[in-house]
């Protein structure tokens, strides 16, 4: 074997076992790149779950202000109806019941418990309402850091991939800010 031939056949393999070594380095990136993009996709499904939670909890806080607000309104009515009924039988000078005060006197106070209790639903429907859009925006940026995640395999490229993480982590610390909000809040 002639002094060529040996160093052709070096030269070969030396080519062969760098580009195993480079395709090894590679698949341990896409490796990484592959769970990174897992865990985001996980974040971002416990953040559609908030989203939704927060959505439904705050239709149903805004049901319960609508029916606190409609029976107010029905318990004012009743009172309008048993005061001008008071008024009108001590115009004419008829005999007032008794109980009449009393029952008037129970229907403010139901009225202003459900005053009460129709501002608290509102309030709390106003803090689902921002959650639930909280949580729409992260799970936005998610897809936008997943989709880094993506375009790093395909460009080959480490510092899009950096960017994703920088993005994803953002995302993961917004929803984690929405969780917390939503708990506070209760």
């Amino acid at each position: 074997m002639s002094e060529n031939e040996s160093y052709s056949e070096a030269v070969v393999e030396s080519v062969m076992e760098a580009a195993h070594t480079e395709t090894e380095k590679e698949l341990a990136w896409n490796r990484w790149i592959a769970l990174t993009t897992l865990l985001l996709t996980v974040v971002s499904a416990i953040c559609a779950l908030g989203a939704s939670m927060s959505s439904h909890e705050g239709s149903r806080f805004r049901d319960e202000t609508t029916l606190a607000i409609a029976e107010q309104s029905g318990k004012r009515s009743v009172i309008h109806i048993l005061k001008s009924q008071k008024r009108l039988f001590t115009e004419l000078k008829l005999p007032v019941d008794r109980e009449v005060d009393a029952v008037i006197s129970e229907l403010e106070k139901e009225s202003v418990k459900l005053q009460h209790l129709a501002n608290v639903s509102k309030q709390t429907a106003e803090v689902e309402k921002q959650t639930h859009h909280l949580f729409e925006f992260t799970s936005t940026i998610l897809g936008v850091a997943i989709s880094f995640c993506g375009l790093a395999i395909l460009l080959r490229r480490k510092w899009i991939w950096y960017t994703g993480l920088g993005v994803g982590s953002i995302a993961t610390c917004l929803v984690c800010v929405a969780f917390a909000y939503r708990i506070s809040f209760f």
